[in-house]
């Protein structure tokens, strides 16, 4: 299918080309890129070590029934 196929006919007019940046902006744009390459990273890392804790908290939720409770707030038998 042609691009004129599937406006109906009609035609994009074209695009001008964006303005170039200064060098200033070049370099502010690529600290945000670098900042948030970090965050992400950070994020990451901060998730996979926390798998272990979230998985083994899911486990025993599962395992528990909701009317139990736990063995320490259990009542002792004399």
């Amino acid at each position: 299918m042609t691009a004129a196929a599937v406006t109906g006919g009609a035609t994009a007019p074209p695009r001008a080309a964006p303005a170039p940046l200064s060098e200033g902006q070049k370099v502010f744009a690529f600290a945000v890129m670098c900042i948030g390459f970090f965050i992400a990273l950070l994020d990451i890392q901060i998730v996979s070590a926390s798998l272990k804790d979230i998985g083994g908290g899911r486990r025993r939720a599962r395992t528990r029934s909701p009317g139990s409770r736990p063995a320490t707030s259990s009542p002792r038998s004399s």
